[in-house]
């Protein structure tokens, strides 16, 4: 039996219920996927899965920033810049796909 991991698409939204996705792989496969209801629905999973598999390893998505070398190219120096600018372009950003994105 290999390592079990849970990679968790964690969404920063408020009403985020929708957009929690949460991912089972064990040797080399993903066993399930499923469209979380809520964020504390989540925290109760993995606490479940933890008693059952305490090796397991999880990951959550949590984007809290981008590249420092993005950062610098466009002169960010705080999280509230960066915030700013994503307010203006990040619909662009994602639409072009460019990197980071």
């Amino acid at each position: 039996m290999g390592v079990r991991a849970i990679a968790i698409d964690w969404s920063g939204a408020v009403r985020a219920a929708h957009k929690i996705w949460v991912g089972t792989a064990e040797a080399g496969r993903l066993r399930s996927l499923w469209n979380a209801v809520s964020r504390e629905a989540v925290a109760k999973h993995l606490v479940t899965e933890a008693k059952a598999d305490p090796h397991m390893v999880v990951g959550l998505d949590f984007a809290f920033s981008l590249p420092g070398w993005f950062l610098e190219q466009r002169g960010l120096t705080t999280a509230y810049d960066l915030w700013e600018l994503a307010s203006r372009e990040c619909e662009t950003w994602l639409a072009a796909c460019e990197p980071p994105f």
